[in-house]
């Protein structure tokens, strides 16, 4: 539910965090398509070419070739973790979308008027998600020894 006749400034901070993590998960998302497309299109394609008789246009080491750049590029999906940084950037991009969804709603119901009662409680849901995010930026250095499975922030 975005409105752009909205100008309080805590709604606009929440849209400006919703378009920057959304910018965040769609790369994510299709890198992580990319490099599962890839994965697939090179496996079948080793698979086809080990299987020819008499391969004309390859020779026995495009196999070798082939099999160095889909270890490459299982090992670069591995490293950054793509998948669980695509699902983690998803959840926080559903709360930002909550929170912005519940002051909408608050503000359409109240004529524009949204309390500021309101929005101290959206604000600590607000904090949640935020720090959440920090967290994110903090396990992109370090490895994270709870594998990446953290509980939404603004449950």
């Amino acid at each position: 539910m975005k409105y752009s006749n909205i100008n309080d400034p805590f709604y606009q901070q929440i849209q400006n965090e919703i378009n920057r993590v959304e910018g965040k998960a769609n790369t994510y998302i299709g890198f992580f398509y990319f490099i599962r497309i890839t994965q697939i299109l090179l496996a079948g394609l080793i698979t086809v070419i080990s299987g020819l008789k008499k391969p004309l246009y390859f020779g026995e080491d495009t196999i070798l070739i082939l099999g160095a750049i889909l270890t490459a590029i299982t090992s670069i999906d591995t490293l950054f973790q793509v998948d669980t940084k695509k699902n983690t950037y998803k959840l926080l991009l559903f709360d930002f979308r909550s929170i912005r969804a519940e002051f909408v709603s608050e503000y359409l119901q109240n004529n524009g008027v949204v309390s500021n009662e309101f929005k101290a409680g959206l604000f600590k849901k607000y904090e949640r998600a935020n720090a959440y995010a920090r967290d994110l930026i903090i396990s992109d250095k370090k490895p994270d020894p709870a594998g990446g499975k953290e509980p939404s922030p603004a449950s």
